[in-house]
């Protein structure tokens, strides 16, 4: 049957499955703003550890807006000269082509040829975009730009610091990036794109583990004890609740024995916790050994021997890497599954 059927996981980063667990809440707290009359930003910035469902949810408000007809989308990469890419997009775009044909424009770029009637042609590309979004204003309609997986570099450097005189010339254009906590913070404080710092940050939280435990009854076709179970080796993680349901599909069965669990180990380490491991600093890494043996945080204060204003640096670096959680008042516990026995083993080759 499940070589008939689709299988509705999919573990491929930047993939979008068809098994996926909305998340409602930050959908519309992007979509809502972005909506709104006047909105209060028009910049948001989705993050959250490596394989926590950021690409899924930029494409999900990307999809929303493209159905709208007063919403054009463009997705920009950020290794190339982007306010080229935004141009030229933005002319290829067929509900802006058919603004076009009605001779309002004139402009050269990239081997082609416009002209703004009553207008000097333009120059560069950021007076080219000037005049496109001006034009845009005029017919209401909207721009929003998605950028996937965010870091610092030249091209996004430049293209945020144009995008600021955007901003600043209230043109309808949006701003909507994802990324790892560190590549985003780091990108805030460059030099003169520091405006990033106000954007409002979409921080995504664990998967609800009901909704995974009803999709894997749905589609795996397991009683409830055993969905539950299953959702509970997740611990809500949007890459673990693919590979898990992945393996099942594939291998046409209704439960995990070791061998399978041995796959998911290693398929965690390969593809997330070895990078999230290489990204931690020395002195991370001996708080995560110190939390194999301790999860009050008194006593990882005490095994370090450091002070607690000394453990709240390391604190805030493990949970916004999605390491750790300190959801419960007083204690410190791994929030990544089985990522307890990966830093067991990263021990074991330190000692």
């Amino acid at each position: 049957m499940n070589s008939v059927n689709k299988n509705p996981f999919n573990i491929s980063f930047g993939e979008e499955p068809n098994s996926v667990i909305f998340r409602q809440n930050e959908f519309l707290e992007i979509v809502d703003t972005f909506e709104s009359d006047g909105p209060e930003t028009k910049t948001k910035i989705i993050i959250g550890p490596r394989g926590c469902g950021k690409t899924v949810l930029l494409s999900q408000v990307k999809d929303h807006f493209d159905k709208k007809d007063n919403w054009i989308c463009v997705d920009l990469n950020q290794y190339s000269n982007m306010l080229e890419q935004l141009a030229g997009k933005l002319y290829e775009n067929g509900k802006i082509k058919k603004l076009f044909v009605k001779k309002e424009f004139s402009f050269s770029f990239k081997g082609l040829s416009f002209s703004i009637q009553g207008e000097n042609p333009v120059s560069n590309v950021e007076s080219l975009l000037d005049r496109i979004f001006i034009y845009l204003k005029s017919k209401g309609i909207k721009v929003l730009i998605t950028i996937d997986d965010v870091s610092n570099n030249e091209y996004i450097r430049q293209f945020v610091q144009v995008y600021q005189g955007f901003i600043r010339s209230k043109y309808d254009v949006f701003l909507l990036m994802n990324g790892l906590f560190k590549n985003v913070d780091d990108l805030q404080n460059a030099e003169n794109i520091t405006f990033l710092l106000r954007a409002p940050k979409v921080y995504l939280p664990k998967l609800n583990l009901f909704a995974i435990a009803v999709n894997y009854e749905s589609a795996l076709g397991i009683d409830e004890r055993k969905a539950i179970e299953l959702s509970k080796l997740t611990n809500g993680y949007a890459y673990a609740y693919q590979l898990v349901g992945n393996l099942l599909y594939k291998g046409n069965k209704k439960d995990l024995d070791e061998e399978d669990l041995k796959k998911i180990d290693l398929e965690l380490e390969n593809n997330v916790y070895g990078k999230i491991w290489e990204s931690l600093s020395p002195t991370d890494k001996l708080v995560t050994f110190a939390m194999l043996d301790n999860y009050k945080v008194a006593d990882i204060i005490s095994a370090l021997n450091i002070n607690n204003a000394k453990f709240q640096v390391y604190r805030k670096r493990l949970i916004n890497n999605g390491i750790a959680d300190d959801s419960i008042r007083g204690e410190f516990h791994f929030s990544l599954p089985r990522f307890e026995r990966f830093v067991r083993f990263q021990k074991m080759l330190n000692e």
